[in-house]
């Protein structure tokens, strides 16, 4: 750890990581309802960039609201919407194959 980022965690000793991974849970149920319809036909990487796609206004309000009490570094909220983009969606992923596990789409011969 640089001393940078030693000083920032002394003013903030917060767990960025941990503060993410409960935003990331409170999206993720309304992330869930916009995208899961309409995955079932994507491939995996169409599936990311869709739920990319529709997270980002979920999470950025999201995050004004949880993170609007905190005196965050601009490298810090940016850490913190990376972890929360990439929690969101590999758990609408996770969501999504499970789902198809459990019903497969049967395809015409």
């Amino acid at each position: 750890m640089g001393l940078q980022q030693w000083i920032s965690r002394l003013r903030h000793p917060e767990d960025l990581p941990a503060l993410a991974r409960d935003i990331a849970r409170t999206c993720h149920s309304r992330i869930s309802q916009r995208v899961s319809g309409q995955m079932a036909l994507m491939s995996l990487a169409e599936a990311r960039g869709y739920i990319r796609a529709h997270s980002r206004p979920v999470v950025a309000v999201e995050l004004v609201q949880t993170l609007s009490g905190r005196q965050l570094s601009g490298e810090d909220r940016r850490q913190v919407e990376n972890v929360v983009m990439q929690s969101v969606i590999q758990s609408c992923v996770r969501e999504m194959l499970h789902r198809e596990s459990i019903h497969p789409l049967r395809h015409a011969a």
